[in-house]
């Protein structure tokens, strides 16, 4: 009896840990692209991702070094990330060097399509416009 307390005492201890699903393909697969080509039963494209807190969507254009062509390669990736402070769903746009694109992360499962994201930077964006008209009217 003691020992059926002890081991259930000590299972109270442990934290079961949840996996988030995150889409997870690279700019090689054509199917990677703006709009994940894509559902959320395909096994190429969904992973578990344990000890992670959400998901990342990364759609950067690098600018080609070559002053005469301005060659343009388009770069899509979208993972699982980890981070130890807490996130809310946001996106930022960087440049850095050759580099210029938007960066998202989202908590939900299987929010980096990339749609859903798109459309809240959208959403966002004409907020911010509206808001900024009526604080002026006021």
């Amino acid at each position: 009896m003691k020992s059926l307390v002890f081991a259930l005492s000590f299972l109270g201890f442990l934290s079961v840990g949840t996996a988030i699903k995150c889409y997870v393909c690279n700019n090689g697969d054509p199917n990677c692209g703006e709009t994940l080509a894509a559902t959320a039963d395909d096994p190429a494209y969904v992973q578990d991702c344990p000890n992670t807190n959400g998901c990342m969507k990364i759609d950067a254009t690098h600018i080609g070094t070559d002053k005469k062509t301005q060659d343009a390669k388009r770069v899509v990736i979208r993972k699982c990330f980890y981070t130890v402070t807490p996130q809310t769903d946001t996106c930022k746009v960087y440049t850095q060097g050759n580099l210029r694109g938007i960066h998202c992360m989202c908590t939900g499962a299987l929010c980096n399509s990339g749609s859903g994201v798109n459309t809240n930077l959208v959403v966002l964006a004409f907020s911010v416009l509206v808001a900024a008209i009526f604080s002026r009217l006021i």
